[in-house]
């Protein structure tokens, strides 16, 4: 990658290691794997535990980039993660239509500031330190990660579907709004997911580096993707769960009817999008606002089959996990 003058940034981003980090073998077998790294001649680590932040910056010469996970929102965070060796802060998605927020930290600091564009989180998402803390677990090679499902996910979507005003609010950025906060500072803008096609993957770079997309901005957001490593499948074929198909030895069989893809009319959305940019929702009532409600009347739509069998299915999967009648199974 060096050969064709690109850097190369690895990501070490869990968030908790179940105290095992305190644990004098696990700071062993993480100094080996740096100590690998730096044998590749990686460029930097994203990193969002603070002592494997500290004991990269104590032992390392790598640059340290402070992960989204870490949830960062303002400048006294900034200047935290700066003091354990972070040069680069991804903001938090909580950010993303925060442009007084997302200058007045640019401004005051000498780190890199990005802001990830096409990744639709809840705004102000409740279910977000669960969610890091569940996925961080699942990771380690000494749990159960077979016994991981994304609950929170599941909680997402459905509160999308029944709310598609929250599908407005989320945390997406449009191609043709990066000027906006290049103007801000941001240094630069990172898309995800790297799980999914090669074609996808092309199609999101090519919108986001022209800063222009004519189409459905949920093509450019992997959340939406019915099938992770095949974003072009679309997901006609939604089939209603039978109470069987509930279980947890069916839940991963039975992704695709957990997921949904709406129509996000792109250039519709661009007569709200500056809006919520520069409006200032921390002052705001976000029930007496109305605008990311009437960007969603107006902007997005979901085939009305699609989102009742979703919502039925989700339903179904999450009266099963909180049932007594799943420890059967």
């Amino acid at each position: 990658m060096h050969d064709c003058g690109t850097k190369f940034n690895y990501t070490i981003n869990s968030l908790c290691f179940a105290n095992k980090a305190f644990d004098p073998e696990m700071q062993k077998t993480i100094f080996c794997h740096f100590d690998f790294l730096k044998s590749l001649e990686v460029d930097s680590v994203t990193i969002a535990n603070p002592l494997v932040m500290l004991f990269a910056k104590e032992n390392f010469d790598f640059k340290i980039c402070a992960s989204v996970v870490l949830d960062i929102m303002s400048l006294g965070q900034v200047k935290f993660y700066e003091s354990l060796g972070a040069s680069r802060i991804i903001l938090s998605k909580n950010l993303n239509k925060n442009y007084k927020k997302v200058k007045e930290i640019c401004e005051n600091t000498e780190s890199k500031i990005h802001l990830i564009v096409n990744d639709p989180c809840l705004q102000q998402c409740p279910l977000k330190s669960y969610h890091n803390l569940t996925t961080s677990f699942s990771s380690m090679k000494t749990n159960d990660s077979k016994n991981y499902f994304s609950f929170c996910t599941l909680m997402c979507r459905k509160r999308m579907l029944e709310n598609p005003e929250e599908i407005a609010k989320s945390s997406w950025i449009r191609p043709e709004d990066l000027n906006i906060y290049r103007k801000a500072g941001v240094d630069s803008f990172k898309l995800v997911d790297r799980k999914e096609s090669t074609p996808w993957i092309k199609r999101a770079i090519k919108a986001y580096s022209s800063e222009k997309y004519d189409g459905n901005l949920a093509n450019l957001c992997s959340y939406f993707s019915p099938v992770k490593g095949n974003g072009e499948k679309e997901n006609n074929a939604l089939i209603l769960m039978r109470d069987s198909d509930a279980t947890f030895s069916c839940f991963e069989q039975n992704k695709n009817n957990l997921r949904f893809k709406p129509f996000i009319d792109n250039k519709k959305l661009g007569k709200y999008s500056k809006a919520m940019i520069f409006t200032d929702c921390e002052q705001k009532n976000c029930f007496d606002c109305g605008l990311c409600k009437e960007a969603a009347e107006n902007a997005i739509s979901i085939e009305t089959t699609e989102k009742e069998k979703v919502i039925h299915n989700i339903s179904l999967v999450s009266k099963k996990l909180s049932s007594t009648e799943f420890w059967v199974h």
